[in-house]
């Protein structure tokens, strides 16, 4: 070997040292740098000619095991959904509670029942009028909260949702300017570790907000997909797009199209992300919190019909009730015709202050003085059954009493008297003896001919004696809930009526009745029950519109009209179709507006707790103010059971209020419960791998140190190397 050779040598291991110096310096300095990984080289022989002439170094790399990198990504991701829905919860938790907290829905409710057999005990004290009425309040007011909160989380959600697409676009820029300064390195044979580690780093916080795949590009670039092969970056990023809510309800919805979806090349993608923060936020805003939603409405529903059927039934008397105003909205009462059972009546009395009956009367015989048939069982238009109650209370009570459908659509009742109270009373006429029993009234709601649906009590059809009301209106209607490929089995055409005053019908029967239809064909699914109303050619656009709701595993038809009026929806002939579909009004946010009837607020009295009391002697009837029957029955419809439909992801029940109320309840604790087991297992499992994954990439301060004592002797013997072979050169010049 020459000294030229040998001095070649020394150099090569100078630099090679200076090179792992380099290495170990930028470890050490970078060991508490987030995201970044270990840098190490591969030393070689260098041989020219067959003989060794030293020493080379290859590319730097990383030291890295991509599979375990890639798992820990996905459970990482999976930690960020377990935690966003930590955080929901946990604020639900405060206000649902426990089913045995004094505060929960379901310890209200009999609290509310408490209240009302106190009033059963002494009906004549006026302070329990008071505590009952505010009983009820209360579980409204409960209702109301639980609802809006639910609410406002959705709303949160949503926003939450903008916040992230914002993130994942300025992610997306990140990866795209590495991306070009990472294949200029490679291109001029740079060292890009420092920027792939940057890269991976984004790519991590990528994929903890949502689920995507990648392609590394021979140029070393990286390509961006959606888990459905959507485009997020190829050597430009296409930006997400979403747009979130300044306010929302219950009726507004993702399958609605009222909330905008994360969009990409303008295609919705919100249903293509299944994975990281992002998913846990769609999930909460379009499916947890609306099943909870619909548990409550469900709830809420349920309250309001057993309190307000029970309490048609009675009378508030002492206090003498001369002035009553329904809650039912009528879309045309001159054309709209209601009908009674053959096997029931309606007696409708007078009382004096005394209990004592001034006038008695039943509400067929009154029908009967109308001209033409008059005859309530075949069925009398809704103005004619209220201009013959009208005629009887002005003979009866007061010359300028009346009844009649006012303005709002609603029947209105005024004694203009204070002397009498009216009262009414359901009987079964096939009875040996006088007996109260709920008479079946049934109702064609677009004036065709055909019945479309049944209730329960004359008082209660009207909704004369209501406790609970809402101010929601009849605009939105919803099936029950079905599954995708869920057919009705039978044909029908269903036909649409409303009460919009700005909107011309042409060809209505009457004003707005039956002013469109559509026909539903027998093997028709949810979704094309919908785009058969939505087409251009139906004739619906702009006045209905028809949406296909998600709710717990199943779909909804939600149908809406437009302008916010109330509306029916009826079948052509029969209800076959109606039934199949389980339409009806929707409870849709019931629970955040359910309240107190206004008079009861104003005069907590008006509850009823007695009734009209028939002596068979006299055949006349009489109040009482020690009848506490209707209070009575009142508290015991409250603790009995009833059934329930399918809400959310609660099945069909036959449940008590109380018991429905805990189910949702306990639904919400078990599921926060089982949600913090999942996130603490989780957050061991990502601990584990990401210890794993430290001990292969994290810079280990003690190896380094290894490392730089051996790189500082090597260098140090390189330098003593070309230290002699100078030497050497000094002598050999010294000779010639």
């Amino acid at each position: 070997m020459s000294l030229t050779q040998a001095l070649n040598t020394g150099l090569l291991g100078l630099q090679v040292s200076q090179k792992g110096l380099d290495l170990v310096s930028r470890n050490i300095a970078n060991v508490n740098t987030p995201g970044y990984t270990k840098k190490v080289f591969n030393q070689e022989s260098l041989v020219l000619n067959g003989t060794g002439a030293g020493v080379q170094v290859t590319e730097v790399t990383r030291r890295v095991d991509y599979g375990l990198m890639q798992e820990l990504n996905r459970e990482n991701a999976q930690l960020q959904e377990y935690a966003v829905v930590a955080e929901y919860f946990e604020r639900m938790q405060s206000l649902f509670g426990r089913p045995g907290d004094n505060n929960s829905i379901a310890h209200l409710i009999g609290d509310l029942a408490d209240e009302i057999e106190a009033l059963a005990l002494d009906p004549n004290e006026t302070g329990q009028h008071l505590a009952t009425a505010r009983s009820a309040e209360t579980v409204s007011y409960k209702l109301n909260s639980m609802g809006e909160t639910l609410q406002r989380l959705r709303l949160e959600a949503d926003q939450a949702i903008e916040d992230a697409v914002r993130d994942v676009n300025e992610l997306l820029h990140d990866i795209h300017n590495l991306n070009q300064d990472i294949a200029n390195a490679l291109s001029t044979g740079k060292d890009g570790t420092d920027l792939l580690d940057q890269r991976e780093k984004a790519v991590q916080d990528l994929t903890a907000l949502m689920n995507i795949t990648t392609f590394e590009r021979n140029s070393g670039e990286l390509t961006v997909f959606t888990q459905g092969g959507d485009i997020l970056l190829d050597q430009q990023v296409k930006e997400l797009s979403h747009t979130s809510l300044s306010g929302i309800s219950a009726l507004l919805t993702k399958g609605g199209n009222d909330i905008t979806g994360i969009r990409v090349n303008n295609a919705d993608i919100t249903d293509d992300i299944k994975k990281g923060k992002l998913a846990a936020l769609i999930e909460m805003r379009d499916s947890t919190l609306t099943d909870y939603q619909a548990q409550l409405d469900e709830l809420a529903a349920g309250l309001k019909e057993t309190v307000n059927l029970v309490n048609n039934r009675g009378t508030s008397y002492p206090n003498l009730a001369n002035q009553f105003v329904g809650t039912r909205t009528f879309l045309d009462s001159t054309t709209q015709t209601i009908s009674m059972d053959a096997d029931h009546n309606t007696i409708i009395a007078l009382f004096d202050s005394d209990g004592t009956q001034v006038a008695q009367t039943d509400i067929k015989a009154l029908v009967a003085t109308l001209p033409g048939p008059g005859d309530l069982e075949t069925g009398e238009t809704v103005a004619d059954v209220a201009s013959v109650l009208d005629t009887w209370l002005k003979a009866n009570a007061d010359p300028g009493a009346s009844a009649a459908v006012n303005a709002d659509g609603v029947l209105e009742i005024n004694l203009n008297t204070t002397a009498y109270g009216l009262a009414f009373r359901d009987e079964n006429t096939t009875a040996a003896t006088s007996t109260q029993d709920d008479a079946e009234m049934s109702f064609d709601m677009d004036g065709d001919g055909t019945n479309d649906t049944t209730v329960n009590g004359f008082s209660n059809f009207f909704g004369l004696n209501d406790i609970y009301t809402t101010a929601q209106k009849d605009w939105v209607w919803d099936s029950d809930i079905k599954s995708a490929s869920w057919s009705p089995m039978t044909a029908g055409t269903l036909t649409f009526s409303d009460n919009d005053p700005d909107t011309a019908h042409p060809g209505a029967p009457a004003p707005n009745l039956g002013w469109g239809s559509i026909s539903i064909a027998a093997t028709d699914t949810i979704q094309d029950i919908a785009d058969k109303i939505n087409a251009t050619g139906s004739g619906l656009n702009g006045v209905l519109e028809a949406e296909v709701v998600r709710e717990g595993d199943g779909v909804r038809l939600r149908l809406k009209q437009l302008n916010g009026y109330d509306m029916a929806v009826t079948q052509a002939g029969g209800t076959g179709l109606i039934d199949a579909l389980g339409l009806e009004v929707s409870n849709g946010g019931l629970a955040n507006t359910l309240k107190i009837k206004d008079e009861i607020v104003d005069n907590p009295s008006l509850i009823s707790r007695g009734a009209m009391i028939y002596n068979s002697d006299t055949t006349e009837y009489s109040l009482s103010p020690g009848d506490n029957s209707t209070a009575n029955a009142l508290a015991e419809a409250l603790r009995a059971t009833q059934g329930f439909e399918r809400a959310g992801d609660l099945p069909g029940t036959t449940k008590t209020l109380a018991e429905f109320a805990a189910m949702t309840v306990s639904a919400n604790a078990s599921e926060a419960a089982r949600n913090e087991s999942r996130l603490e297992f989780q957050f061991s499992l990502v601990d584990t791998l990401s210890l794993k994954n430290a001990e292969i990439s994290a810079v280990n301060l003690d190896e380094e140190l290894a490392e730089l004592i051996i790189f500082e002797q090597s260098y140090a013997a390189s330098a003593r190397v070309i230290s002699t072979i100078s030497d050497m050169f000094d002598i050999l010049n010294s000779i010639l």
